[in-house]
């Protein structure tokens, strides 16, 4: 039965509980609430409203008569029940091919109450063979998938789908694994590689929500499991790194959430003016030589740089190591210079390397030159006790053994960018040069500067040492540099003044 107006009396009830819901999800998120528990009842209030659409429209089609062989099922940010106001909402309608018929007839009326009632709509319909075909094909709809959840319908013929998935992920697990990172890093080259850029994207840039995301579809190939909790609980989720993940993931989601309430649609984009207001929503008051939007961002920066980093070791873990090679590794690994250890993919340090390590950035700076030297990564449980000992470690005056051996890292050309960086992550940089502490995620709030202070100056030295490569008369000047120490210096020094009075 419609209304005058054309619409059935479900989709004008339906549209009436979101709009009023999304004000009181409004009021939720401005009293503080936790932004799961947001996320949460946002997506019961659309579980209520898309399960009501699908009683109606089965009473007008009589489904009732086919009660075991369709599946209404949320995939996408709808099934992992982190939806903000705003997302567009995913969903399938499975079938078995004997109710091909009476899915064509639900999906038809289905998908447009939904677009009706106020909805961004992603709709499809699909026998589970279907859905596996392009599954295994497409590594944006597996990634949609892997987040399926039951909403309404047949619970068997839901098991035998997730049951086909989570197996044929796992027997196709490698493969599924290099497209789903192949796909995550072509979305970071149209939406930034950089975690410090100034106007990001919170779902896609680097470092943000996706990241989090790729974590679970890569448990889920890899281990059928993409609950972040759950990948702790079994141990493939490093503990440091589930909480950095779990800490980032709940701010961004409060972010998210106020950027579509502020925007009243979907909002991702985190552009100047939208950091003004969030900075000013969030308490921050500014500081000497500092604006409260600069604060904001750095803030900002600190958070997406931890995801960027715990996401990518647990990528890593899963597609380079297993526990068994890891053991190995250690069994087989080399001695070096005493206190350190070399595999065939990593460097680590000792018991007592790793004492010397928390204690003196010389002994990092040794580790960093070993890894250089033998063109190995440094192993995550080193990578991490050296920061941790580093974030606590208050800055002194170094000895003439740092200096010397920081300045000798500077006299080369090859890959100097990448370990300043690396030794800027491990906040070894900013014991060698205090300033870079104050640099660190500090945006230059103006239409001049594309990265931080800290990524700009480590960039101006990768720009200088490129021109090793370059044919051009600057790069000729450059190879005949005989000492480009002082030059290398002076470029990762040269804007370290940047953001006081």
């Amino acid at each position: 039965m419609s209304t005058s107006g054309g619409l059935p009396p479900a989709v004008i009830d339906s549209r009436k509980r979101l709009k009023e819901g999304r004000l009181k999800l409004r009021a939720q998120h401005d009293s503080g609430s936790p932004s799961l528990q947001v996320c949460a009842h946002q997506t019961d209030l659309l579980d209520s409203i898309v399960l009501d659409l699908v009683a109606a429209a089965s009473d007008l089609i009589h489904l009732s008569e086919t009660p075991g062989q369709i599946a209404i099922v949320a995939h996408g940010g709808y099934g992992r029940r982190d939806l903000a106001p705003y997302s567009d909402v995913d969903l399938m309608l499975v079938h078995s091919k004997a109710a091909s018929h009476e899915a064509t007839a639900l999906a038809k009326l289905l998908s447009q109450w939904i677009v009706d009632v106020g909805c961004q709509l992603g709709f499809s319909l699909r026998t589970p063979s279907q859905a596996w075909k392009l599954a295994w094909s497409d590594a944006t709809v597996f990634t949609s998938l892997a987040e399926s959840r039951l909403l309404t319908g047949s619970v068997e013929l839901f098991s035998q789908y997730m049951r086909g998935l989570r197996q044929g992920a796992k027997r196709r697990g490698k493969k599924l694994i290099r497209s789903v990172e192949q796909a995550r890093r072509a979305e970071r080259r149209k939406y930034g590689e950089t975690v410090f850029l100034l106007e990001p994207n919170i779902k896609r840039s680097r470092g943000c929500l996706r990241d989090i995301q790729l974590v679970r579809w890569i448990g889920f190939a890899q281990y059928g499991e993409s609950d972040l909790e759950r990948l702790h609980r079994l141990g493939h989720l490093a503990s440091e790194d589930y909480h950095a993940l779990r800490r980032g993931y709940q701010y961004l989601l409060r972010l998210r959430n106020e950027m579509h309430f502020q925007a009243g649609k979907l909002q991702d984009q985190l552009d100047r003016a939208l950091q003004i207001r969030l900075a000013e929503w969030s308490g921050f008051e500014g500081a000497e030589g500092i604006l409260p939007v600069e604060q904001f961002m750095q803030e900002y920066f600190e958070y997406t740089s931890e995801i960027r980093y715990s996401s990518a070791h647990f990528v890593e873990s899963v597609t380079w190591q297993s526990p068994v090679a890891h053991s190995l590794e250690h069994t087989v690994g080399l001695p070096v210079q005493r206190d350190y250890r070399v595999g065939w993919r990593h460097v680590w340090a000792t018991r007592s390397g790793l004492a010397r390590l928390r204690r003196d950035p010389a002994a990092v700076l040794e580790l960093m030159a070993v890894s250089s030297r033998f063109g190995k990564t440094i192993e995550h449980q080193t990578w991490r006790e050296i920061r941790s000992a580093m974030l606590t470690r208050s800055v002194s005056e170094i000895d003439q053994v740092t200096i010397a051996r920081f300045l000798e890292l500077l006299s080369s050309s090859g890959n100097l960018a990448e370990q300043l960086r690396r030794l800027h992550e491990l906040r070894v940089l900013e014991q060698i040069l205090p300033a870079m502490t104050h640099a660190r995620c500090l945006l230059q709030f103006n239409q001049y500067h594309k990265y931080t202070v800290d990524a700009h100056s480590i960039l101006a030295v990768q720009c200088v040492t490129d021109l090793e490569q370059d044919a051009s008369l600057l790069g000729i000047i450059y190879r005949g540099l005989k000492n480009k120490t002082i030059l290398h210096l002076a470029l990762l020094i040269h804007d370290l003044g940047k953001g006081f009075a």
